[in-house]
């Protein structure tokens, strides 16, 4: 008895040097411990796949994780990387019910997985863990969003990162006017994940429309060319 409450003593420990988990409080992590299962992957092993249904969050103890995203286009983009104290499949905590990206051991990687399923209901209990957890999706979804971009695809993970810290997440309502034509530009907007309308004024075509789809940017040089606005 006084052996297993040791264990579960370092497992506590353990968990509460993992990064993502930092501002955790020990009551919180105590309930997560309860719900942790420990796997190792080997070098290549696939941990999850993209498109596919999420049913665990992993938590990165040892080695390494490469997050990959296949675009429309047919690319195959690298979205980062994670090490120790990283977590990965978090997004069907917060909506994404199928997997964004898939995930890779680039190296034997020994994980913890906590069932979404048994997880989920006790984050409405658990606000320090649902907080982390939420933070590592939003910038995990931002990461993603960029990287299925064509234009974005082409850079570097740390390039992306950088972008990352720049975009401000903005929810347009359904036929509100995003880009006014004439007026001068003041950002660059990065579509996720519905559609925009893009109409053109002219003396030829007074209404000329397209469709911008998910996911792509649009920036026009001030000033705009065109109006934009949620279909």
């Amino acid at each position: 008895m006084a052996q297993q409450a040791y264990r579960r003593q370092l497992c506590m420990e353990m968990l509460a040097t993992l990064d993502c988990l930092r501002d955790v409080s020990a009551s919180e992590l105590t309930r997560l411990l309860d719900l942790l299962v420990f796997r190792v992957f080997p070098a290549g092993a696939t941990i999850y796949q993209q498109d596919a249904q999420g049913t665990f969050v992993f938590f990165v103890l040892e080695g390494t994780v490469q997050l990959r995203l296949h675009t429309a286009e047919g690319r195959d983009v690298l979205v980062g990387v994670l090490g120790r104290g990283d977590c990965c499949g978090e997004g069907p905590l917060f909506g994404d019910f199928f997997r964004s990206a898939s995930a890779v051991a680039q190296g034997p990687s020994q994980l913890l997985q906590a069932p979404l399923a048994e997880l989920r209901p006790l984050l409405g209990a658990m606000p320090l863990l649902n907080a982390a957890l939420r933070k590592v999706y939003i910038r995990r979804l931002a990461e993603t969003t960029l990287a299925a971009v064509p234009l974005f695809s082409q850079m570097l993970p740390f390039e992306r990162l950088a972008l990352v810290d720049l975009l401000k997440p903005v929810h347009i309502a359904r036929g509100e006017l995003v880009i006014r034509q004439g007026q001068t530009s003041e950002a660059l907007y990065i579509i996720e994940p519905a559609s925009l309308r893009s109409s053109k004024m002219n003396a030829r075509s007074p209404r000329s429309t397209r469709a911008i789809s998910s996911v792509r940017w649009h920036y026009s040089a001030p000033p705009h060319i065109a109006q934009v606005c949620a279909p």
